[in-house]
């Protein structure tokens, strides 16, 4: 259906596959047309998983302000038991190895890669004790937001290259700079 702004959110695998995206950007449909996938609607803290394309296998956990939204036919909804695991340490093991090898045994398809939902359900997960998760979790929080710093430096300095290689080129071609003595052998 057309967008409500007023509806219901609609989680798309592109909502979160590099993070979740802004409120604004998440799609909303209307109640009539949500209304009949109740039993899709995700509540804070589970995990949601792409299905279907290009970003299939990515994970996320559903924060606060999309408990009660709907999923799409290209996510599925992962209800954590937080008697056994936290959901901080199924979303990180299911980014890791752990989910790169349940994936790898299940995805089928080239073009449009896809999972079953029976599939995501026979995924196979080590849980350790409560205390080592939140020990590993803490871990890898730490060295992402290490990795994720490092990241945005880069993306930053690609960026001001990228300026400076434009604002060159444009200088050079406008015959602001001679570059005629900068080739070698050329006077």
């Amino acid at each position: 259906g057309e967008p409500d702004a007023n509806g219901k959110y609609m989680i798309r695998g592109g909502d979160y596959s590099d993070g979740w995206c802004a409120e604004s950007e998440v799609f909303r449909a209307s109640i009539e047309i949500e209304s009949p996938y109740a039993r899709s609607r995700v509540q804070t803290g589970d995990l949601v998983i792409t299905i279907v394309g290009a970003g299939v296998g990515n994970v996320a956990i559903v924060p606060k302000w999309l408990d009660g939204a709907n999923i799409t036919q290209t996510t599925a909804r992962i209800s954590v038991d937080t008697g056994k695991v936290t959901s901080s340490f199924a979303c990180r093991a299911l980014e890791g190895i752990v989910g790169k090898r349940n994936l790898e045994r299940y995805v089928y398809g080239s073009a449009q890669p896809r999972l079953n939902i029976e599939h995501v359900n026979s995924y196979v997960m080590p849980i350790p004790p409560r205390g080592e998760q939140d020990v590993i979790v803490e871990h890898l929080d730490r060295a992402m937001s290490d990795c994720d710093a490092m990241t945005r430096e880069a993306r930053q300095a690609i960026k001001l290259l990228q300026e400076r290689r434009g604002a060159l080129i444009s200088s050079a071609v406008t015959g602001k700079i001679d570059v005629r003595g900068l080739i070698k052998g050329e006077v």
